[in-house]
């Protein structure tokens, strides 16, 4: 366990407050994996990866997430499908697909 990683999971995205972000991956990705690391500029990153379903074909996902221990904060910094980034723009999807069953 990381004091990093526990603050993403238990905390709670922009407008999805129902769910904590570790409840709300745990019910929707598949193979599920967290770390911590400290990126080449100082900052800390909680990442994560997990597999889920994207029209009908298995899809793996990253998420980097930059933490400001500050002020408790996080935000997603990095999202990719199957390797290749996306725009944080599509990232608005994703979460409406995993915070669908809300």
């Amino acid at each position: 366990d990381n004091h990093y990683i526990d603050m993403v999971k238990d905390g709670n995205l922009t407008g999805y407050y129902s769910q904590s972000v570790g409840n709300a991956f745990d019910d929707f990705f598949s193979d599920e994996k967290w770390e911590y690391f400290e990126s080449e500029n100082g900052q800390d990153i909680v990442e994560f990866n997990g597999d889920c379903f994207r029209d009908n074909d298995l899809c793996h996902v990253c998420v980097q997430f930059t933490v400001n221990e500050n002020d408790n904060s996080f935000e997603v910094q990095y999202y990719s499908l199957d390797n290749e980034p996306q725009n944080l723009m599509t990232w608005a999807y994703m979460l409406d697909k995993i915070y669908e069953n809300e």
